[in-house]
């Protein structure tokens, strides 16, 4: 099966990311998708056939690369790089209310299912860890490093100020963790 139009796909995913945001995940319905999009029931229900996977695909939007490039193979210019990536989404994508409607959602489930929330923040800052695991495998970065958790460290203060505190991230910052991680030589 084919997928949806580009025009179909942006229309029915906008729409469940208003939804999604206002009046959370149970309100995402094919018929209230209908009336905001006039994309068919029908359509909605072909390629989305569960509010789950309107999710799915709007996490994924919003964590793919808004600038695809190859990796130099350095570990400050592929560091600078990702972190701006992320400062991108926290300019140019509503992470706040995404993240805030994502956590509700995962809030009101069965903790069994697979939950959106880690999902999507996994998914911001994967451009973060595939260059501090690649700068491991070269040599740059200690072989034991524990990526996850020096992510963590490198991000989460970032999530605090964006997320909770409502600041945006500059390239101060980024230039700023660069030289703590890569050191300032």
């Amino acid at each position: 099966m084919t997928g949806p139009s580009d025009a179909t796909q942006d229309a029915v995913l906008g729409a469940a990311f208003e939804i999604l945001t206002t009046d959370g995940l149970a309100a995402i319905t094919p018929s209230r998708i209908f009336q905001m999009t006039g994309v068919a029931r029908t359509t909605v229900y072909r390629h989305w056939p569960s509010p789950d996977d309107m999710v799915r695909d709007i996490v994924r939007h919003a964590t793919a690369r808004h600038d695809r490039h190859d990796y130099v193979g350095d570990l400050r210019t592929d560091l600078a790089t990702a972190l701006r990536t992320i400062t991108f989404r926290f300019a140019n994508r509503p992470v706040r209310a995404l993240l805030a409607a994502l956590i509700d959602a995962d809030r009101r489930r069965d903790p069994a299912e697979a939950p959106a929330a880690p999902g999507y923040v996994s998914g911001l800052v994967e451009p973060v860890v595939e260059v501090l695991r690649d700068a491991t495998l070269r040599g740059e970065l200690p072989t034991d490093l524990d990526v996850d958790r020096r992510v963590s460290e490198l991000v989460g203060p970032w999530f605090h100020r964006h997320v909770l505190l409502g600041e945006e991230i500059d390239d101060d910052e980024v230039d700023r963790i660069v030289d703590l991680v890569a050191g300032s030589g």
